[in-house]
């Protein structure tokens, strides 16, 4: 699957694939720069996420700033989050991994990914109702409930 964010592109691989020397294994997500990929130059790849033997990638989704992975770890539900910063070669910063509280699912989207680093966090389990809040992609365990 391949998607964009700025002036990166974003790869989840389906199959295993090799670059700059190394072979990346299914489910892992890259980066490298879109201007370089696209006119044919060897570009280098930033690795986002690398699945385990009890972590998988569900998904990500983007603010303005963020890159915001959905993953399983020992199935427990993660947020990982990355920030772009193109004055870095690699063009992200990791800034944190949140974890849901107990066997809790959070999933969380951008509400305006052009123009916002807000986000809508949408968290479920099996003792407690589906919630929906509304906060900055910087603290999603901290979002106002809204419903």
């Amino acid at each position: 699957d391949v998607s964009t964010f700025g002036d990166r592109l974003l790869v989840t691989l389906r199959s295993a694939w090799g670059a700059d020397g190394k072979t990346h294994p299914v489910g892992s997500l890259l980066s490298m720069p879109l201007d370089a990929f696209v006119s044919g130059q060897r570009a280098p790849v930033t690795l986002l996420f690398l699945p385990t033997a009890t972590a998988s990638m569900e998904g990500f989704s983007c603010t303005r700033s963020f890159l915001i992975l959905a993953v399983l770890d020992n199935v427990r539900s993660e947020l990982v989050l990355w920030r772009a910063d193109n004055k870095l070669p690699s063009g992200w910063v990791y800034e944190r991994t949140f974890q849901g509280e107990g066997v809790v699912s959070l999933s969380a989207r951008g509400v305006d990914e052009q123009h916002s680093d807000q986000i809508w966090v949408i968290s479920t389990g099996y003792l407690t109702p589906t919630t929906l809040g509304y906060g900055a992609v910087e603290s999603p365990c901290a979002c106002e409930t809204l419903k």
